[in-house]
């Protein structure tokens, strides 16, 4: 099984109403083989939480979430 961690970087809504990442560099991507792997509490719980429930994809704000077999 693998972790999948996205942060799809901080966006914004000008003036407009159209949809720009504000800094598209902040934006990565990490990979975990394990949850022991995961130093990050917030992410590894929501990994955790994931597998209880059975959903393979989820998201929070910038943040999208994937575990694939």
């Amino acid at each position: 099984m693998t972790f999948v961690h996205h942060n799809t970087g901080e966006w914004v809504r000008p003036n407009d109403w159209s949809t720009a990442r504000r800094y598209p560099s902040d934006a990565y991507v990490h990979e975990y083989a394990n949850l022991s792997d995961i130093d990050n509490k917030f992410v590894r719980q929501t990994f955790e939480w994931m597998l209880e429930i059975g959903e393979i994809v989820t998201q929070c704000g910038s943040d999208v979430f994937q575990i694939r077999n």
